[in-house]
């Protein structure tokens, strides 16, 4: 449960990311880009990389604790290659 909460607030920060991002490239004013720039900075801190980092770990536990899966099986490897 704790590997799906921390993909799905992963992948959540990231879908943030970008709309802050293409706010700050709308952004007409420097008080609008600063202000999108702060939040983009304070998500990323708080939320996309503890999540990030959560995954990852969380994967790597199911992984190395259960039999059922292989470091080798497709899905992992793709999943790594998501990650980097």
């Amino acid at each position: 449960m704790l590997h799906v909460l921390g993909t799905i607030a992963w992948l959540g920060a990231g879908i943030r990311l970008l709309v802050l991002h293409w706010l700050a490239l709308r952004a007409r004013d420097h008080a609008g880009l600063a202000t999108v720039v702060r939040q983009s900075q304070t998500l990323g801190t708080w939320l996309f990389a503890p999540a990030s980092l959560v995954t990852a770990a969380s994967g790597i536990a199911l992984v190395a604790t259960e039999a059922a899966f292989r470091f080798t099986d497709l899905w992992i490897l793709i999943g790594f290659g998501g990650v980097l």
